[in-house]
């Protein structure tokens, strides 16, 4: 792999000011495949942004459902078979 600069963004403004400063900067946010890219020499950003510790990032909330959180769409694909969540708008 080439040499890169590593940062965990602190929250999306951190992160936002890193890709405004750098536009060549990637952001890692898990179940990528940048690193398998970079460790095969096929990408080379020269700064990686990690979003995996913000907490705003975590879920998705609907205030139309307040009920309702999801943590993760991949797992309601596993467990439902279907696409993404359907969510009513009533």
């Amino acid at each position: 792999m080439y040499a890169f600069t590593y940062r965990k963004a602190k929250d999306v403004k951190d992160a936002a000011a890193v890709i405004a400063k750098n536009t060549d900067a990637k952001l890692l946010a898990g179940g990528q495949s940048l690193i398998a890219a970079m460790k095969l020499r096929l990408s080379a950003p020269p700064e990686l942004v990690d979003l995996g510790g913000i907490a705003e990032l975590r879920g998705i909330d609907d205030p139309r459902r307040p009920d309702a959180e999801i943590a993760t769409v991949a797992r309601f694909v596993v467990e439902n078979g279907r696409p993404g969540p359907k969510i009513d708008s009533a």
